[in-house]
C-alpha cells in the first residue's frame, strides 16, 4: 500500500495512461541487403559538426592525445574517435598513448540487423581486462560503454570491440582519464523523441555519452552546456555520435540532444569522478569498524482514496512455454552496502508456481512462535512459525519454513543486518517481507492484506510466486512495491500474478515517493507480471521530486491488466518485453 499523501498522484496514474510513443517505421532493407549497401556507402561516412576535446579536433580514423586542464585530481590524458570504413566484425578504436596510469573508457556505437538485437560481446586490447559499464540496445543497433584500468602509461592502446552480429558499421571513442573513477551510468532506448538519459553526477564530474540512430542520418543538436565531440553520418541511414559535459551542480543530470526528435535511438552515458585516493600506493591502515545499521522506520501506510477498480479478466496460467526461458545476465552493480552479497543467478527454467515454490514436499515442520534473530549467521529451518521473524543480525537464513500471521505486521522484517529467505511460504501479514538487505528465493507469498513485498536497497526477489493477496478495506495492493530511493534492487524470474486480487494496484510499483533520489541500479527481468490497473509502474517519486536512475526492464512477459501493461515516465533501459501472445510491449 502507499501512503495517503501519494493517493491523488496514484489515482491520476491509474486513470490516465501516458501516451505511447508510436514506433518509427522500420527501414525495409533486409539485414543482408543492408550489409551490401554499407559496402557501397562506406566512403560516404564523414565527421560532421565535430566539437573539440582539449583543443584537439576529432576526425574519422584518427587519434589525438592532448593534455586537458581539469581538476587537480582528474584530467583527460588522451582521447580519440574513429568510424569503421567497411562492414566489420569488430570496431577498433584509434590508438591513444596515455602518459600515466589511467581509467580507460571506450564508447561504442554500432549498426545492427532489423530483426534481432545487436551488442558488443567483448572488448580486448592494451593488455587489460575490459568490463561492460552500460549497454543501451532497446532499438536496432547498440550504444555501449566499456572500461578498463591501466596501472601504468600505455603506448598505442587501441582496444577492439567485437560485435555479436557481424558485418556492420560502427564508431568508437576512447578516453584515458587520470585520477578518475566510474561512479554512475545510465542508458535509454526509444522509438521517437530526442535522445537523452539521466545520470547521477556530482559537480565537476566528467560525463561522457554515446548514441546511435538506426533510422536516420541526421546531425544531432546537443543540449545546452553539453558538447558533441564527434558524429558520423552514413548514407545507409545511420548516425553515431559522442558527447561530453561537466555538471556544475550535484544531482541527476539529463544528458542528450534536443534534435532531431522523430528517430529511433539508443543512448548510454557514464560519469567519472575524481578518485578518493591518490595514485601512490596507500599505506595499509586498520580496517574501519562497521557501525550498526540504524533501525528502519516503518513506511507510512494509510487507507488511500478510492480509485477505479479494473474489471477482472481471465489470466492465462503462466507456463514455461508462455514466457521466455531466463538466461543468465549481468546484474548492474553500484557501491555495495556493508552487508551486500553477490546476486544469485536463476537456474530454474519453469516459471515459479505451486510446484516449485514454498516449503518442499515432505518437509516436517516444528511449531514455533515469533522469532527475533540476533545472532550473526543464524539459521532458522523447518519451522511452522506463528507470528513474524524480526532480523537484527547479519547473514541470517530462513529456510524450509511456513510463516503466517493474523493480517498485520511483516512476515519477515530486517531491522539491521541481512537475511536470505528461501523455500518458504509466507501469508497472513500486511507485507510478507520488508524492507532493505534481504534476498527471497523460491517463496510462495499469498494472503497478505497490504503488499506482497516491500522492495528496498540491496534486495533480490527471485524464482518466487506472489499471488492471491487479500487487501484490507481501501488498500491498493502491489505484488512488489518500491517506495523509497533504492540501490541494488533485483527482481528476477518471478511469477507476480495479481489478477485474482481484488482492487490490485499493480504487480510491481516502482516509485521513490519517500526519497531520496539515487543512482540505482534496479533490474527487472524474466518475470511473468499480470493484474492491476497498470501491471508495472516505473515513475518518479512525489510528483517529480525524486528519481531512481539506471533502471533496466527486460525480457518480461505481461498478462492481463486493467489499463495496460505499463506506465513509465522516467528514463528506462527497456527491451525484450512482450504480452503472452508475443506482441512487443513498449514503455
Amino acid at each position: 500500500m502507499y501512503s495517503l499523501r501519494n493517493a491523488t498522484r496514484a489515482v491520476h496514474r491509474r486513470t490516465a495512461r501516458a501516451i505511447r510513443r508510436t514506433p518509427a517505421a522500420h527501414r525495409l532493407t533486409s539485414a543482408p541487403t543492408r550489409a551490401v549497401a554499407q559496402v557501397a556507402a562506406a566512403t560516404a561516412l564523414a565527421v560532421v559538426g565535430v566539437g573539440t576535446v582539449g583543443g584537439a579536433q576529432l576526425a574519422a580514423a584518427s587519434s589525438t592525445t592532448t593534455a586537458v586542464a581539469s581538476s587537480t585530481t582528474m584530467s583527460v590524458l588522451a582521447t580519440s574517435a574513429r568510424t569503421t570504413t567497411s562492414p566489420s566484425s569488430a570496431i577498433t578504436a584509434a590508438a591513444v598513448s596515455p602518459s600515466a596510469a589511467s581509467q580507460l573508457v571506450l564508447l561504442v556505437a554500432a549498426d545492427g540487423p532489423s530483426a534481432s538485437t545487436q551488442s558488443v560481446s567483448s572488448v580486448s586490447g592494451c593488455g587489460l581486462t575490459w568490463s561492460l559499464v552500460r549497454r543501451a540496445n532497446g532499438t536496432q543497433g547498440t550504444s555501449e560503454v566499456w572500461s578498463a584500468a591501466a596501472p601504468t602509461a600505455l603506448t598505442s592502446c587501441a582496444p577492439s570491440a567485437k560485435l555479436a552480429q557481424t558485418g556492420y558499421l560502427g564508431a568508437a571513442s576512447l578516453y584515458a582519464v587520470s585520477g578518475g573513477t566510474v561512479t554512475a551510468s545510465a542508458g535509454t532506448s526509444a522509438r521517437s523523441g530526442a535522445a537523452a538519459t539521466t545520470v547521477n553526477a556530482p559537480a565537476g564530474a566528467l560525463v561522457l555519452a554515446v548514441g546511435n540512430d538506426w533510422n536516420a542520418a541526421a546531425q544531432r543538436t546537443a543540449l545546452a552546456n553539453e558538447a558533441l565531440t564527434a558524429q558520423y553520418l552514413a548514407s545507409v541511414g545511420d548516425t553515431y555520435w559522442f558527447q561530453r559535459t561537466t555538471p556544475s551542480t550535484t544531482g541527476s543530470l539529463v544528458v542528450g540532444t534536443s534534435a532531431p526528435a522523430s528517430s529511433s535511438w539508443s543512448y548510454a552515458a557514464v560519469a567519472l569522478t575524481p578518485s578518493t585516493t591518490s595514485t601512490a600506493t596507500p599505506t595499509a591502515t586498520a580496517t574501519p569498524t562497521v557501525t550498526a545499521t540504524p533501525t528502519a522506520t516503518a513506511t507510512p501506510t494509510a487507507t488511500a482514496t478510492a480509485t477505479p477498480t479494473p474489471t477482472a479478466t481471465a489470466s492465462p496460467s503462466p507456463t514455461a512455454t508462455a514466457t521466455p526461458t531466463p538466461t543468465a545476465t549481468a546484474t548492474p552493480t553500484a557501491s555495495p552496502s556493508p552487508t551486500a552479497t553477490s546476486t544469485p543467478v536463476s537456474t530454474s527454467t519453469a516459471m515459479p508456481g505451486a510446484a516449485n515454490t514454498g516449503v518442499p514436499a515432505g518437509t516436517v515442520l516444528t511449531p514455533s512462535g515469533s522469532i527475533h534473530a540476533t545472532t550473526a549467521g543464524q539459521v532458522i529451518s523447518n519451522l511452522d512459525i506463528t507470528g513474524g521473524v524480526t532480523v537484527d543480525a547479519p547473514n541470517v537464513v530462513i529456510q524450509n519454513s511456513r510463516i503466517h500471521g493474523s493480517g498485520s505486521g511483516d512476515g519477515v522484517r530486517v531491522l539491521s543486518g541481512s537475511v536470505t529467505v528461501q523455500d518458504s511460504e509466507i501469508y497472513g501479514f500486511e507485507n510478507a517481507i520488508g524492507y532493505d538487505h534481504w534476498t527471497g528465493l523460491r517463496l510462495n507469498i499469498h494472503g497478505d492484506t497490504g503488499d506482497g513485498v516491500k522492495l528496498g536497497s540491496s534486495t533480490t526477489l527471485q524464482d518466487s510466486w506472489i499471488h492471491d493477496l487479500t487487501p484490507a478495506a481501501g488498500a491498493h495492493s502491489d505484488g512488489g512495491q518500491m517506495q523509497s530511493g533504492v540501490t541494488n534492487l533485483v527482481v528476477r524470474h518471478n511469477t507476480i500474478d495479481m489478477t485474482s486480487t481484488n482492487g490490485a494496484n499493480s504487480a510491481l510499483f516502482l516509485a521513490p515517493d519517500l526519497g531520496p533520489s539515487t543512482a540505482g541500479p534496479v533490474l527487472v527481468e524474466n518475470n511473468y507480471l499480470a493484474g492491476g490497473g497498470f501491471t508495472l509502474y516505473v515513475v518518479d517519486g512525489a510528483n517529480g521530486t525524486y528519481y531512481v536512475g539506471n533502471i533496466t526492464v527486460r525480457n518480461n512477459v505481461f498478462g492481463d491488466s486493467g489499463y495496460g501493461p505499463d506506465n513509465v515516465n522516467v528514463p528506462v533501459t527497456w527491451y525484450g518485453n512482450t504480452l503472452v501472445n508475443g506482441t512487443v510491449v513498449n514503455p
